[in-house]
């Protein structure tokens, strides 16, 4: 085929039970112009025969020997990708027929952005209800600026891979793609570097993309891998702005990202200067915009005063407005109320 406008990378391992639905939902699309690049990591399974069944000249099948893990396979497909734009996909999931359009649309009219992120919903049996609950989060929601979506790196990202949508030069400015040390958080680790080489990605408010969840996914041997990654990522996001930080302030960073339940009012000062030396650090770099960070730091505020109020209410009540870098920032006090309800209610009906 000529040369695509899009190159949609999708990985697949042992897929060959949905792998028919997921090619379909990307071959209804109503941008057309794309190259669909399926990379079998090793799969055991009849996926191959499914790919190699499946009768377009804008899918490609790239063959892995042995399995080696979602990272390389990705990487595999971002070298092979020929169009302007690259736009992951995972192996389960159902592509709204607009994704393409919408995304491509967005940055062809916007050249100052490197690349998009966008809106999900949980997938569902019925196609119709999955299409109107896409609809009223697309009218409803308001999507998130750039300079707070690099900001939100800092703490592992909110970029969501599947619905991402980059500019095929983003890649000819990493000299390393996906780390294939990580078996899982691979994405946000990249995302992460993409946006503290400068790129700029915005997240938009249309849902372009029903998500399968599967309950494996939420197993506690998931959900300890889950949280290993995102440990390393923020991390990682820390050291680009405060290298020098402390065992002390590492630890309590990444008790924030993971919303850690014992966060108490003890630990909000050293919370407080954490974020007060995070925000001089900034200062001093080029790819992050303090306004995007302040947004960033006042919902991370509002979690952990909430979390803090689990233990004393008064005490986590108090600190939200207490804190005088981040005062025109907080939102009301229904802000912390909602996240300590989120926390508190569940342990209390479990304990009735």
């Amino acid at each position: 085929m000529s040369q695509p406008v899009a190159s949609l990378v999708m990985p697949l391992y042992n897929t060959g039970a949905v792998l028919h639905d997921t090619v379909a939902s990307v071959l209804a699309q109503t941008f057309q112009n794309f190259e669909l690049i399926l990379i079998d990591d090793g799969s055991t399974d009849d996926t191959v025969e499914r790919a190699q069944a499946i009768r377009d000249a804008r899918v490609r099948l790239i063959r892995r020997a042995q399995n080696g893990g979602v990272a390389a396979a990705t990487n595999d497909g971002y070298a092979a990708a020929r169009g302007k734009y690259v736009l992951p996909a995972d192996h389960d999931d159902l592509l709204l027929p607009e994704r393409l359009e919408c995304e491509i649309g967005f940055l062809e009219a916007h050249p100052e952005l490197d690349g998009v992120g966008a809106g999900h919903v949980i997938l569902s049996r019925s196609a119709v209800w999955d299409r109107i609950r896409a609809a009223r989060a697309s009218r409803f929601g308001k999507g998130v600026a750039e300079n707070v979506v690099t900001a939100a790196s800092l703490w592992g990202g909110i970029l969501f891979n599947p619905t991402v949508c980059f500019r095929r030069s983003v890649l000819e400015r990493m000299p390393l793609w996906w780390n294939e040390q990580f078996s899982v958080g691979g994405d946000d680790e990249f995302y992460g570097r993409v946006l503290a080489a400068g790129c700029r990605f915005r997240i938009l408010p249309d849902v372009v993309l029903r998500y399968r969840r599967y309950a494996s996914s939420l197993s506690h041997r998931s959900r300890v891998r889950a949280e290993t990654a995102r440990r390393k990522v923020a991390l990682a996001g820390l050291a680009r702005i405060l290298p020098e930080a402390t065992d002390e302030e590492r630890t309590l960073h990444c008790r924030l990202t993971l919303r850690d339940s014992s966060l108490a009012p003890a630990d909000l000062p050293k919370l407080q200067a954490l974020f007060e030396r995070m925000r001089d650090a900034a200062r001093q770099v080029d790819w992050l915009d303090e306004q995007g960070l302040l947004e960033v730091m006042a919902l991370h505020w509002s979690r952990a005063c909430a979390l803090a109020a689990c233990h004393d209410v008064r005490a986590g009540l108090r600190a939200y407005y207490a804190f005088p870098m981040l005062r025109p920032y907080v939102g009301s006090p229904l802000t912390i109320l909602y996240q300590w309800q989120k926390r508190q209610v569940p342990v209390l009906l479990h304990h009735r």
